[in-house]
């Protein structure tokens, strides 16, 4: 299994409100590709501005696909 971690900071509150809205869009198509376990969000203890991402691939090939 493979991990790839992603963080964001957004420039404003209103590209930041985008994302938060389109989100369950994104889980909802990167479902569909071949090789992908599992996604996670959540915001920085330490910085409440940044929001950070995990997500489970079966293997490297399917997680650079």
């Amino acid at each position: 299994m493979i991990l790839v971690k992603m963080a964001a900071r957004f420039l404003s509150k209103d590209t930041e409100a985008l994302f938060i809205e389109v989100r369950p869009q994104v889980i909802r198509t990167v479902k569909n590709y071949k090789g992908f376990v599992a996604v996670a969000f959540w915001r920085s203890v330490a910085d409440a501005n940044l929001l950070l991402e995990d997500s489970y691939w079966e293997d490297e090939a399917a997680a650079t696909a």
